[in-house]
């Protein structure tokens, strides 16, 4: 039933006028909530992060998205509990409130800054303004060095999700409004050439007034943004001693067969990091495509699709593939910067990524920005901890998802520590070092609620490591609570 009325409004917010009728219920979902708590001694402040005077804000199909502060002496979980009961006892409220997603953290926490920046990650101007729903005092906060490189990885991993990864969502609201966001705040930053064409600037604009055209001009918004990501040209060196890299001579066959396309520069091919043998590659291989400028001609965006679907077919019971498309430039930018989701991906794409072309990708790495993407990794896996959805995520998947997490902690905080970055491909030897109560466990076991318990103890324990480590030079970082 909330379904299908949640779906009748979103349809009816593409009318004229109609969506500003929604308004009411949002102010009273507001209204709702301030009632409720205004009175509560352990709630701090209810903050409304979401900017509903906005125009990307349309009423009737955006979310309200809260921030909960409480008492340094209570517990967050347990009042977190209650307020998902309180908004799933509403039904205004469930429709209204993004109650999958919901951060809380006790005062000191919030008056951490780097705390902040992650929070501020969806940020796409220079300052940030919050309001609280309990008091109406305004919150508001100027970009710092961590709040930029929060929104630009919320930026990259965003074009990743919507527009670079196999089996992006179709053409949506949701997907068109983050893409808006993700490729402005990298042309702000200047991440991406910044000769940008009217082209991006008159399509863009349009969808965000006219969201009910986001079917009819999603090949234009794509084109557009093709036409961004591949201004900037990267030179190369072939290495003609590049070790071969040990792909089944089909597939290797293939591959080559691809770079006769005009529009494909490469692929560069990534194993996982854990591996059961040294001298074979099994579990997930992570190819990219790098696409250039040809892209633009014909009709090959519309055969990006097809290409993927290519590659797939050579997927065995021993070998999985997660493809993606991106650009040489951005494929530098990723490395140099540190915007993928583990902070020392670089280092690992520096030992362990082969090309297909033999060509040597020169990026280099900036110790900074790792420290930065450690801060912010390291407040992801915090607030994945204390959000009440996530915390059980890992019962019922493959052992092998849950050594794998214990394994980037491990080699995080090594790196942190001052150690050399050295990855040990050896099964055995992680297990030795990390789960050896889990001998007997198969990669492919399925985690249960016991061995959970202990996965999660080893998990905690290695994130306060490398807690530890980040607050030697950020003293804010110590009032995280696990």
């Amino acid at each position: 039933m909330t379904q299908l009325v949640s779906a009748l409004i979103k349809f009816l917010s593409y009318v004229p006028f109609i969506k500003y009728l929604f308004k009411i219920y949002y102010l009273k979902s507001l209204a709702d909530i301030k009632n409720e708590y205004k009175e509560k001694n352990n709630i701090i402040d209810v903050i409304l992060t979401s900017s509903i005077s906005s125009k990307d804000f349309i009423f009737g199909r955006s979310d309200l998205n809260f921030l909960i502060v409480v008492a340094n002496e209570c517990h967050p979980k347990a009042i977190l509990k209650e307020f998902r009961s309180f908004v799933y006892s509403k039904f205004l409220l469930k429709l209204t409130v993004n109650h999958i997603y919901i951060p809380i953290l006790t005062e000191n926490e919030f008056n951490t800054d780097v705390v902040k920046s992650f929070l501020m990650r969806k940020s796409h101007k220079d300052s940030t303004k919050w309001e609280s729903v309990l008091s109406h005092h305004k919150y508001l906060f100027y970009l710092r060095k961590q709040d930029r490189f929060a929104i630009t990885y919320t930026g990259v991993q965003n074009l990743d999700l919507f527009f670079l990864k196999e089996r992006a969502p179709k053409p949506s609201f949701s997907k068109t409004k983050n893409l808006i966001i993700a490729i402005n705040t990298l042309l702000k930053f200047q991440l991406l050439s910044s000769q940008a064409d009217t082209t991006w600037t008159q399509i863009s604009m349009r969808l965000r007034r006219y969201p009910i055209l986001i079917k009819r001009l999603s090949s234009k918004f794509e084109l557009a943004i093709w036409s961004i990501l591949t201004q900037t040209q990267c030179s190369h060196q072939q290495n003609k001693k590049y070790q071969d890299f040990p792909l089944e001579k089909e597939l290797s066959k293939y591959f080559h067969s691809l770079l006769q396309l005009s529009f494909i520069n490469d692929f560069t091919i990534t194993p996982s990091l854990i591996q059961s043998r040294t001298n074979e590659i099994q579990g997930k291989l992570f190819i990219d495509i790098h696409i250039n400028q040809e892209v633009m001609k014909k009709s090959y965006v519309k055969s990006l699709n097809h290409l993927i679907s290519g590659i797939k077919r050579f997927e065995n019971n021993k070998l999985k593939f997660r493809v993606r498309l991106t650009t040489d430039s951005l494929y530098q930018l990723q490395n140099e910067k540190a915007l993928y989701p583990f902070p020392l991906e670089a280092l690992y794409r520096k030992q362990k990524t082969y090309s297909v072309k033999k060509f040597h990708y020169n990026f280099l790495i900036q110790h900074d920005q790792i420290i930065h993407a450690s801060i912010h990794f390291m407040i992801i896996q915090f607030m994945r901890f204390r959000s009440l959805q996530q915390k059980t995520e890992l019962i019922g998947s493959k052992f092998i998802k849950s050594l794998n997490l214990m394994y980037k902690y491990y080699l995080l905080a090594e790196y942190l520590k001052g150690n050399e970055f050295k990855v040990e491909l050896s099964e055995k030897k992680i297990r030795e070092k990390l789960t050896p109560q889990f001998s007997e466990v198969s990669l492919d076991d399925v985690v249960t609620e016991e061995q959970w318990v202990i996965i999660k103890a080893q998990l905690i324990y290695l994130l306060k490591e490398i807690r530890d480590e980040l607050a030697k030079d950020n003293q804010g970082l110590k009032v995280l609570r696990f």
